[in-house]
């Protein structure tokens, strides 16, 4: 499908995209991690979760936060030493 956003009105999905490729940039430039909930959900079969747009079922909720919890388990949040000191080791 081809898209022109010349002249249009901002839409949520519009608004959507933009958020989407500032947090792709702010990721990349910080390492920061970046749950993508569209996609969780999506590999769990969305439509059960999906209340609304950005509205979800309290299952689609626990996904979310399960995967949340998984990351800062990654990052080490949960280990008992100084989270600065983790972070100030990342690679430039």
């Amino acid at each position: 499908m081809i898209y022109n956003y010349y002249e249009k009105k901002e839409s949520l999905s519009l608004k959507l995209t933009k958020l989407n490729l500032a947090l792709l940039k702010l990721s990349s430039e910080t390492g920061i991690s970046i749950i993508d909930v569209d996609q969780i959900l999506a590999e769990s079969g969305a439509n059960q979760y999906l209340v609304k747009i950005l509205e979800y079922t309290p299952q689609g909720y626990q996904l979310i936060a399960i995967e949340f919890v998984r990351v800062l388990e990654d990052v080490g949040f949960f280990e008992h030493r100084p989270l600065l000191v983790q972070m100030g080791n990342r690679e430039k």
